[in-house]
């Protein structure tokens, strides 16, 4: 039995041993939105038999270290005299038994959402229709899912989706594009347009990365692969060399960047200005709500992405845009993403110190290749990020060949619904 075992000899799954299917932040939100379904006063009664969805949550934490998932081992722990656990809330102790209950957890996350869509209207809230109920759950969902994916919840997630089996991934898909064509749900899917955009984060020239290129054919300077070697002779120092030698043979016809941050804004030395998508707080609040906590959700960047709300409202600008036109490229799917990548690569050079994209990437590994945005900047004025778009591909690696090598993309720190200027708007 595992009881008698430290965490790490308890381990199961690494999520580095998972593969990270496209999409999975969409079938993640699907979960959000059944437990938010479950949450409803009037869950007892319309929900009446559908599977727990706490068990899954109960049997498996995060790991203390990022990427990995440590299945806990408390069965049976506690004073004498108190309840068996039940068996749906005990802790896996197989890979086996962790796959079972990631795809009973996947069912029971179907049947509450078929059941909600099933329901009478006024059954699942009073005064409302069935379809308002979920599409301002749905919404709520977002905020849940997007602002804690990265930073909370990636390793649980991530073990789960690869361990819900085909029919399960395949089945939320399906129901996901049902719960995006619900009525006040279009601003999810819609293309770029100037009125909707009303809110700015302009930064400080100041605020600018200063990060070190190399356009092709030069090599990056000696200073900057020094200021972000690891600092000891290590076997990540080895590795890091062996990668950046790799990189100056095999790559140095492709712009590289080294230095590079999680966020967009980071992983380029040009200056980019957010838009973002007015909202409205009426589209979150409902009548068991208190309005106070949502009242400040008047644009995307309020609610929605990885540092949805941290961003006072008075540190961006309200204006309205010109109405254009403008040179836009669109996002709505992971492969538009990589569409635009492989039109303007630019070679993401190791940062000794961090793990930027493998912390998320399960068992894709190797040299990533972000945007060039400078060369991006020749042809458009910016990239719009549809809700959709980061729904299929935010956190998803991508295999590309760029140069005759295997490398990697990911679409990382972007709030949904927002739009990436690379040329101010209006000049």
């Amino acid at each position: 039995m595992f009881e008698s075992r430290s965490a790490e000899e308890s381990r199961l799954v690494n999520v580095s041993d998972c593969l990270v299917r496209p999409g999975i932040i969409q079938r993640a939100w699907l979960v959000e939105l059944a437990k938010n379904l479950t949450s409803l006063p009037t869950a007892e009664g319309w929900g009446d038999g559908l599977g727990d969805l706490r068990a899954l949550d109960i049997g498996i934490a995060q790991a203390a270290s990022p990427g990995g998932m440590v299945v806990l081992t408390a069965n049976g722990v506690g004073d004498e005299g108190e309840p068996e656990i039940p068996e749906e809330m005990r802790v896996p102790e197989t890979r086996d038994e962790l796959a079972e209950k990631c795809e009973a957890a996947g069912f029971a996350t179907i049947e509450w959402i078929v059941a909600a869509f099933d329901a009478p209207d006024c059954v699942l809230a009073g005064g409302e229709t069935t379809t308002a109920v979920l599409a301002r759950l749905a919404q709520r969902s977002l905020n849940d899912v997007t602002s804690a994916y990265a930073f909370g919840n990636f390793e649980k997630c991530i073990v789960r989706d690869a361990h819900w089996g085909a029919d399960v991934r395949e089945r939320l898909d399906r129901l996901s594009l049902r719960i995006i064509e619900l009525s006040g749900l279009e601003w999810l899917t819609e293309e770029f347009a100037p009125n909707n955009y009303g809110y700015h984060w302009v930064f400080e020239e100041s605020e600018a990365s200063r990060l070190s290129q190399a356009r092709p054919g030069e090599k990056l300077p000696a200073s900057a692969v020094q200021m972000y070697s690891p600092r000891r002779l290590t076997k990540d120092r080895r590795t890091f060399d062996r990668q950046i030698k790799t990189i100056e043979k095999e790559l140095i016809d492709f712009p590289r960047i080294i230095g590079v941050g999680w966020e967009a804004v980071s992983q380029s030395a040009l200056r980019l200005v957010p838009s973002y998508r007015t909202t409205s707080p009426a589209w979150l609040v409902g009548a068991d709500d208190d309005a106070a906590d949502w009242e400040t959700c008047v644009c995307t960047n309020q609610f929605l992405g990885d540092d949805a709300g941290d961003l006072a409202l008075t540190s961006l600008t309200k204006a309205d845009l010109p109405k254009g036109p403008y040179r836009i490229a669109a996002i709505h799917s992971g492969q538009d993403w990589v569409d635009l990548v492989l039109k303007y690569p630019m070679i993401a050079v190791p940062n000794g110190d961090t793990q930027t994209f493998e912390m998320w990437s399960g068992t894709a590994h190797g040299t990533w290749v972000v945007l060039d945005w400078e060369a991006l900047a020749e042809d458009l004025d910016g990239v719009y990020l549809s809700v959709l778009g980061a729904l299929d591909a935010a956190y998803v690696p991508y295999a590309v060949s760029v140069g005759g090598q295997e490398l990697w993309t990911m679409m990382t720190g972007w709030v949904p619904g927002s739009v990436m200027w690379v040329n101010s708007p209006g000049n």
